[in-house]
């Protein structure tokens, strides 16, 4: 009889032991780093005014029926419930699920021409391209996709924590970068890529590349800023009109003006097989472009790493880190 009555204080006790169990070294030392960060950026925004100070808007791309309902992969709580200035937007045709309680921009209702030719082909490059015909987002802006905190469970705490010095960043480079993989940064060797099977990219798209901008890749541009998924910041729209038209005449080569199919490119150009099967082939050529932008221009870009801010300067093909957590 006593024991049972003991019973409900029992299951009680279990329940604060479970909770208040002891963190393992690994957990132990990702909260150590997380307190680093933080304390790395309250440090370097201190003496930094306010009023120079523009957190950025973070656009989360998203799939959502393919990513975490088929999956089925739920949303992160950091992403649902972020603060405001995180917005999602939905590649479905039938925009946000039911209930979505977040701001939230639908491909269809802005540009749906685009839905189809992303799908088969362009990917997350449909955003920017709705966003420059078709303008409708709040400026500076960064964009990430709704796995961002699978791809980095390096990144010591949650991403808002770095968006206010990230955008007094952007304020002075205009461009930046998310990070995307867990691994450390380095310069990503193209020719090394190449000789291993891991550029997706086949000679004739380089060949391509070439000939609309006089680059010979991997020779001449050899090594590249391990920023990748087009985790991209803008400033201000002229940023973001300025790199759109500048791969304009590589798209205008594969689609026309509506953004028909005018050039077969899967077997030509690029080269997805082992190792980039589940990637869109042109979204994966794209990809792999994606800095080339800063390469002609002479422009470093900012980019947020697990480990600090690095200024990268693809021209010089070197990286500088400007604030470490450690």
């Amino acid at each position: 009889m006593l024991r049972t009555a003991f019973r409900p204080v029992r299951r009680v006790l279990g329940r604060v032991r479970r909770l208040f169990r002891p963190l393992t070294p690994a957990q132990c030392e990702a909260v150590q780093r997380e307190l680093r960060a933080r304390a790395a950026v309250r440090s370097a925004m201190a003496d930094v005014p306010r009023s120079q100070v523009t957190t950025p808007n973070v656009y989360v791309l998203t799939a959502h029926h393919f990513n975490h309902v088929a999956r089925p992969i739920p949303l992160d709580p950091r992403l649902l419930y972020a603060p405001k200035n995180f917005h999602f937007y939905f590649f479905d045709p039938e925009g946000p699920p039911r209930g979505f309680h977040r701001r939230a921009h639908c491909e269809r209702d802005i540009y749906p021409e685009l839905h189809e030719v992303g799908r088969r082909h362009l990917a997350e490059w449909t955003f920017f391209l709705a966003e420059y015909e078709r303008p409708f987002a709040s400026y500076p802006f960064v964009t990430i996709s709704s796995r961002f905190y699978d791809k980095n469970l390096r990144l010591p705490g949650p991403l808002d924590t770095y968006l206010p010095l990230f955008g007094w960043y952007l304020n002075e480079y205009g461009y930046g970068y998310l990070p995307s993989y867990d691994r450390d940064f380095s310069m990503i060797d193209l020719e090394e890529y190449e000789r291993i099977g891991y550029l997706g990219t086949r000679r004739e798209g380089m060949d391509l590349v070439q000939r609309l901008y006089g680059v010979k890749m991997p020779a001449e541009y050899r090594y590249t800023g391990d920023f990748w998924c087009n985790y991209i910041a803008f400033q201000s729209r002229v940023e973001l009109v300025r790199y759109i038209e500048f791969y304009m005449p590589l798209l205008r080569y594969f689609f026309d003006e509506r953004y028909n199919l005018i050039t077969e490119y899967a077997d030509t150009f690029v080269n997805r097989r082992y190792v980039f099967r589940n990637e869109k082939p042109l979204t994966l050529y794209l990809e792999q472009l994606s800095h080339l932008f800063f390469y002609l221009n002479r422009l470093p870009y900012i980019g947020l790493h697990y480990d600090g801010f690095y200024e990268v300067d693809e021209r010089k093909q070197e990286f500088r880190k400007v604030l470490s957590f450690e």
